[in-house]
């Protein structure tokens, strides 16, 4: 993949009042989409999927399953950083 592909995530965000769907982009990296994900959903949004060049990567369930992950691990991540426990994730799901 070449530096000028940006992942993006589609959410639902925290308190909307329409079932629409929200997309953010310009993540660098996976773990960083993911990280992002996971606060979307800790603020009260739903992350929907990350996708790279238009291509489908995680979808609401692989989000669902590193969620949980997530939050099982948050505990051991040094100074609470969200990026190293999504990487550590992301590796143990084989996507990264």
């Amino acid at each position: 993949m070449n530096r000028e592909t940006k992942y993006r995530i589609a959410f639902r965000a925290p308190g909307a009042v329409d079932a629409g769907t929200h997309s953010s982009g310009g993540f660098q990296t996976l773990a960083g989409a993911l990280s992002m994900a996971w606060v979307n959903d800790g603020a009260g949004g739903r992350s929907l999927g990350i996708t790279c060049g238009g291509l489908p990567v995680m979808g609401e369930e692989d989000l669902r399953r590193a969620f949980e992950r997530l939050r099982a691990i948050e505990s051991e991540c040094p100074g609470g950083n969200v990026i190293a426990c999504a990487e550590r994730v992301l590796r143990e799901m084989g996507l990264e």
